[in-house]
């Protein structure tokens, strides 16, 4: 249940979160038993709140949702900092780029984070986007999944 994947990122991920006055809201509406490869799927939501936590604290709240939908289960990191322009949307999952700003200043990192969180939600059948936000930044990750076989469906072997 990928629920179960996120609820596990956002526990381990909270703490840290709080520590820079970052309230954390996970609303799972992906409650369905499917095959996926789950240390990918954390270890991507690692990453985003991890840059949330570098980047957009200030925001002091993210949101992450999660659904399960045509097969894909679609999971939205919602935060509240500066945000993304839209000139950079595209620059920040080129692998060593850090976007220059007052933002950076201070935070480790190569700025490779993004780059393999998207190349490994593509080799599972996916992808990564940043959404247009009004305000901060939101992105999206949608990862194929095959639905998993009620234990008791009768199977032929």
């Amino acid at each position: 249940v990928a629920d179960a994947v996120i609820n596990e990122v956002v526990l381990a991920c909270r703490p840290y979160l709080k520590s820079k006055g970052v309230e954390v809201f996970f609303e799972g509406r992906s409650d369905v038993a499917v095959i996926m490869d789950s240390d990918v799927v954390g270890q991507i939501i690692h990453n985003l709140l991890g840059n949330v936590e570098k980047y957009a604290a200030s925001g002091r709240r993210v949101e992450i949702t999660s659904k399960y939908e045509d097969e894909e289960i679609v999971v939205r990191v919602r935060d509240y900092g500066p945000g993304i322009s839209a000139e950079h949307a595209q620059k920040i999952f080129e692998p060593f780029v850090r976007l220059s700003s007052e933002l950076n200043e201070g935070v480790s990192g190569t700025g490779i984070g993004l780059s393999i969180a998207r190349d490994l939600a593509r080799i599972h059948g996916g992808d990564l986007m940043l959404l247009e936000s009004k305000s901060g930044a939101c992105t999206e990750l949608k990862i194929r999944v095959t639905k998993a076989r009620d234990k008791d469906e009768n199977t032929d072997c």
